[in-house]
Protein backbone atom coordinates (compact mmCIF):
# COMPACT_ATOMS: atom_id res chain seq x y z
CA UNK A 1 0.00 0.00 0.00
CA UNK A 2 1.70 3.64 -0.52
CA UNK A 3 1.62 5.72 2.27
CA UNK A 4 -1.10 8.63 2.50
CA UNK A 5 0.20 12.54 1.68
CA UNK A 6 -3.38 13.94 3.78
CA UNK A 7 -5.22 14.30 0.45
CA UNK A 8 -8.67 12.47 -0.20
CA UNK A 9 -9.27 10.89 -3.40
CA UNK A 10 -13.16 9.60 -4.71
CA UNK A 11 -12.43 6.30 -6.71
CA UNK A 12 -14.46 3.93 -7.80
CA UNK A 13 -13.21 0.21 -8.04
CA UNK A 14 -15.19 -2.06 -10.63
CA UNK A 15 -13.44 -5.42 -10.84
CA UNK A 16 -15.77 -8.11 -12.45
CA UNK A 17 -19.36 -6.80 -12.63
CA UNK A 18 -19.32 -5.53 -9.19
CA UNK A 19 -19.51 -1.36 -8.55
CA UNK A 20 -18.05 -0.30 -5.25
CA UNK A 21 -17.71 3.31 -4.28
CA UNK A 22 -15.32 4.71 -1.50
CA UNK A 23 -13.34 7.91 -0.34
CA UNK A 24 -10.22 8.17 1.06
CA UNK A 25 -6.37 8.95 0.48
CA UNK A 26 -5.14 5.81 -0.99
CA UNK A 27 -6.45 2.54 -1.64
CA UNK A 28 -5.88 -1.23 -2.40
CA UNK A 29 -7.94 -2.76 -5.66
CA UNK A 30 -10.12 -5.63 -3.82
CA UNK A 31 -7.72 -8.61 -4.93
CA UNK A 32 -4.54 -6.85 -3.63
CA UNK A 33 -2.57 -6.17 -6.86
CA UNK A 34 -3.02 -2.29 -7.02
CA UNK A 35 -2.67 0.42 -5.05
CA UNK A 36 -2.40 4.04 -5.55
CA UNK A 37 -2.46 7.85 -4.40
CA UNK A 38 -3.23 11.03 -5.84
CA UNK A 39 -1.42 14.04 -4.20
CA UNK A 40 -1.49 16.93 -4.04
CA UNK A 41 -5.19 17.51 -4.41
CA UNK A 42 -6.02 20.04 -5.77
CA UNK A 43 -3.12 20.82 -7.33
CA UNK A 44 -2.00 24.44 -9.38
CA UNK A 45 0.67 23.34 -11.06
CA UNK A 46 0.86 19.32 -10.89
CA UNK A 47 -0.42 16.35 -9.62
CA UNK A 48 1.09 13.24 -9.18
CA UNK A 49 -0.13 9.77 -9.51
CA UNK A 50 1.74 7.08 -7.45
CA UNK A 51 0.77 3.87 -8.04
CA UNK A 52 2.22 0.27 -6.95
CA UNK A 53 1.22 -3.00 -8.27
CA UNK A 54 2.44 -6.55 -7.13
CA UNK A 55 2.46 -8.20 -10.00
CA UNK A 56 3.53 -7.82 -13.62
CA UNK A 57 0.83 -6.54 -15.50
CA UNK A 58 -0.46 -3.76 -18.56
CA UNK A 59 -1.29 -0.37 -16.99
CA UNK A 60 -3.29 2.17 -19.06
CA UNK A 61 -3.47 5.81 -17.50
CA UNK A 62 -5.76 8.80 -18.84
CA UNK A 63 -6.59 11.69 -17.58
CA UNK A 64 -10.01 12.83 -18.20
CA UNK A 65 -12.50 16.05 -17.83
CA UNK A 66 -15.73 16.19 -15.67
CA UNK A 67 -17.80 15.06 -19.15
CA UNK A 68 -15.77 11.96 -20.01
CA UNK A 69 -13.52 13.51 -22.52
CA UNK A 70 -9.89 12.08 -23.15
CA UNK A 71 -7.66 14.97 -22.40
CA UNK A 72 -4.43 13.43 -21.86
CA UNK A 73 -2.38 9.48 -21.83
CA UNK A 74 -0.01 9.58 -19.55
CA UNK A 75 0.63 5.50 -19.47
CA UNK A 76 0.23 2.78 -22.18
CA UNK A 77 2.47 -0.12 -21.21
CA UNK A 78 3.43 -3.47 -19.59
CA UNK A 79 5.25 -2.81 -15.95
CA UNK A 80 7.01 -5.00 -13.66
CA UNK A 81 5.51 -5.67 -10.07
CA UNK A 82 6.71 -2.15 -8.14
CA UNK A 83 5.84 1.60 -7.60
CA UNK A 84 5.78 4.06 -10.23
CA UNK A 85 4.94 7.73 -9.69
CA UNK A 86 3.05 9.40 -12.91
CA UNK A 87 2.83 13.59 -13.20
CA UNK A 88 -0.01 15.44 -14.93
CA UNK A 89 1.36 18.57 -15.63
CA UNK A 90 -2.86 20.51 -16.18
CA UNK A 91 -1.89 20.17 -20.18
CA UNK A 92 -3.47 18.19 -22.91
CA UNK A 93 -1.98 16.01 -25.43
CA UNK A 94 -1.09 18.93 -27.15
CA UNK A 95 0.45 20.79 -24.28
CA UNK A 96 -2.41 23.24 -24.04
CA UNK A 97 -3.14 23.92 -20.33
CA UNK A 98 -7.07 22.90 -19.90
CA UNK A 99 -9.01 25.07 -17.82
CA UNK A 100 -9.85 24.61 -13.84
CA UNK A 101 -11.75 22.10 -12.66
CA UNK A 102 -12.32 18.54 -11.80
CA UNK A 103 -10.50 15.83 -13.42
CA UNK A 104 -10.02 12.02 -13.52
CA UNK A 105 -7.45 9.79 -13.62
CA UNK A 106 -8.70 6.22 -15.40
CA UNK A 107 -6.22 4.12 -14.37
CA UNK A 108 -6.70 0.48 -15.96
CA UNK A 109 -4.49 -3.10 -15.62
CA UNK A 110 -5.09 -6.83 -16.83
CA UNK A 111 -8.13 -7.08 -13.94
CA UNK A 112 -8.34 -3.95 -12.29
CA UNK A 113 -10.21 0.14 -13.50
CA UNK A 114 -10.58 2.33 -11.29
CA UNK A 115 -11.47 6.21 -11.12
CA UNK A 116 -9.57 8.82 -9.33
CA UNK A 117 -10.99 12.22 -8.61
CA UNK A 118 -8.22 15.11 -8.95
CA UNK A 119 -9.01 19.16 -8.88
CA UNK A 120 -7.20 21.85 -11.14
CA UNK A 121 -7.12 24.94 -9.50
CA UNK A 122 -4.99 27.30 -12.15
Amino acid sequence: MIAGHGTRVDFWLMPSDTFSRSTCGNDQSRDGTLGFNVYPNPFTKSSQLSLQTNKDTRVRLMVFDASGRAIKDLCDASLNAGSYTFTWDGTDGGGRTVAKGVYFYKIETDNVLTTAKTIFLK
